[in-house]
């Protein structure tokens, strides 16, 4: 299944994106060109907005912009995944048994996705929120999912904790913009060690490959992304933008990171098999 999954997923996505906004969307695309300078631009505006060269089109960087379907494939993935494990019913973990968890990560995952589409194809200031925004998303998922796992929180708690910590971080995205960086940062350290603790606390084994694999991704797009945003590789018309390739390594370890949380098997299950 997962040989054919990937193949046939982003053929459509390419299909969709490609075709049908290019070709037969190009008249309104035209004029909402127009409309992206009408409305506030994002904040790392006007030559701060990474490598990529601004263009004056309806998608004003277009390899940042396209790069970002990566997300959307790892999001639809994950949700085919899950709902076969739902039809299945194979394993135990909140992953495979309950359709809330997976289902969410998977919409959350498409968000992202086209919420970066988004930003970088109108960097305007609505663009940036929505994009940070399901960056926040989904961060906070994993910091909570693995508190969960710790601690066996309820789902109705669960879900209490995430609706009340994202409608914090996206007030602070829109009122103080520029500490966005550094919230992310803050996020990142709380899933470490949220996710040290839920191992520690936790009676259960998980697939450790999978999350290697996402480290990687997770570590080589933090260095494309430093080396892109201060300037030290850059070639602002390439087709080959480092930016582009943060999106890709960083949709590489979201899909990874729920294989990751897939793999959960409980000690007494572990042990029957």
């Amino acid at each position: 299944m997962w040989k054919t999954i990937p193949i046939i997923t982003l053929a459509a996505v390419y299909v969709f994106f490609g075709t049908a906004l290019n070709e037969a969307f190009s008249p309104m695309f035209s004029q909402l060109a127009g409309v992206w300078a009408s409305l506030e631009p994002a904040t790392c505006m006007p030559d701060k907005c990474f490598c990529e060269l601004v263009q004056h089109r309806i998608i004003r960087q277009p390899v940042n912009t396209w790069s970002n379907l990566g997300f959307v494939l790892a999001g639809m993935m994950t949700l085919t995944a899950s709902s076969y494990d739902l039809i299945s019913r194979k394993g135990h973990n909140l992953m495979r048994t309950q359709w809330v968890f997976p289902y969410l990560y998977g919409v959350i995952a498409v968000w992202i996705g086209i919420g970066s589409i988004l930003f970088h194809s109108s960097l305007t200031f609505a663009g940036q929120v929505i994009d940070i925004l399901s960056m926040y998303l989904l961060s906070s998922f994993m910091v909570i999912y693995n508190l969960r796992r710790a601690y066996g929180m309820s789902t109705r708690a669960f879900f209490g904790i995430y609706l009340v910590t994202n409608i914090l971080l996206g007030f602070a995205s829109i009122l103080w913009p520029e500490t966005r960086r550094y919230i992310f940062i803050g996020i990142l350290a709380a899933i470490l060690i949220s996710e040290l603790l839920a191992c520690w606390r936790g009676k259960s084994k998980l697939d450790l490959r999978m999350l290697l694999v996402a480290f990687i991704g997770l570590a080589g797009s933090c260095v494309a992304w430093i080396l892109d945003l201060t300037g030290r590789v850059c070639n602002p018309s390439s087709w080959l933008q480092l930016h582009s390739l943060w999106h890709l390594g960083m949709a590489v370890a979201v899909g990874f990171i729920y294989l990751y949380y897939r793999s959960e098997r409980m000690e007494r299950e572990s042990t029957r098999g």
